[in-house]
């Protein structure tokens, strides 16, 4: 199939995947009490159905983990299916390849629901898959061992996750995102669009704080000028207070910032175009969400992959 085939079908599919929503309670019903903390998550965020962001992936690491120390399953990162076989996640993401290190990695897919364990439940298109290599991006900046949120800020944090086998695909759980290529066609189109953007995560409030088992989403609006950060492979956003002011946390970083796009011709209704990815700053509460524009890492996706994921025009 070819790219722009495969990009219209996951379109159609993501569209028909949005009108089916889950009561989040409904979702907390196989998670023990102790699991659950309904404060602690992106904070100020909604509770989703992962049928509105079926691109959506946890990022998960297998190792000892406080308070009890026994070995379990956790979310490490969120990460977004680009591809059949492929996710893009941020570099500072604690995840090694290193001394058998993939055996230690994996990803969940089509899942609404991850309790602190890393364990999920179960729906019809919930799947679990180990990593091959990671593709950590040649001028990514490294990141001490003893602090995992070091230089969020790195211009070229960004990683791709090469999985074992494809995804299956799911229309109700499981699409990989479109891309855009920068100075495109499409891309002049999505700029009429970013006005509003929503990212997404199964993060936590601060460090050391419970993790919430819901996936989460929040809204924001482009702003032109990031008062942090300079450097021209960043974007920045104005947090927005609907329906109350939200913004991502550790955890979130490597989920996409998406914006829904309008068919040009009108074949169909939207795309959902991952713009940016969330990288997270090092405190959670500021004033902006800075993300990694994923348009300008096209021809290196290409390099490593082999596949053109970046459309240059939308149908």
């Amino acid at each position: 199939m070819s790219r722009p085939l495969f990009c219209l079908v996951s379109a159609i599919l993501l569209q028909n995947a949005a009108t089916k929503l889950v009561d989040s309670d409904e979702l907390l019903e196989d998670l023990e009490p102790s699991d659950i903390d309904r404060n602690l998550k992106i904070v100020n965020g909604k509770d989703v159905h992962i049928s509105q962001y079926p691109y959506a992936v946890s990022v998960q690491r297998h190792g000892q983990q406080p308070p009890r120390w026994i070995d379990q399953w956790v979310h490490e990162c969120t990460g977004t299916l680009i591809g059949l076989r492929w996710v893009l996640t941020a570099a500072h993401c604690n995840i090694k390849e290193e001394n058998g290190g993939l055996n230690e990695i994996r990803v969940v897919l089509g899942a609404t629901n991850i309790n602190i364990n890393g364990k999920y439940k179960p729906g019809d298109g919930a799947q679990e898959i180990k990593i091959r290599h990671i593709h950590r991006h040649p001028n990514a900046r490294p990141v001490p061992n003893h602090n995992r949120v070091f230089d969020t800020y790195d211009p070229f944090g960004i990683s791709l996750l090469e999985l074992d086998h494809d995804v299956r695909l799911h229309e109700g759980s499981v699409i990989p995102v479109t891309l855009v290529r920068e100075g495109s066609a499409a891309f002049a189109t999505v700029r009429k669009y970013w006005s509003i953007v929503t990212g997404f995560g199964w993060g936590i409030e601060a460090l050391r704080a419970p993790f919430h088992p819901l996936l989460r989403f929040y809204q924001a609006g482009y702003t032109s000028g990031c008062t942090r950060i300079s450097h021209p492979n960043f974007i920045c956003f104005d947090y927005l207070d609907y329906p109350k002011r939200s913004f991502p946390c550790y955890g979130d970083e490597g989920g996409g910032i998406i914006v829904q796009v309008a068919s040009p011709s009108g074949h169909m209704p939207y795309y959902w175009v991952m713009l940016a990815m969330n990288i997270n700053g090092p405190h959670c509460s500021e004033n902006q969400q800075q993300a990694l524009r994923v348009t300008l890492f096209c021809e290196w996706f290409e390099q490593i992959t082999g596949i053109q994921f970046c459309l240059s025009s939308l149908v």
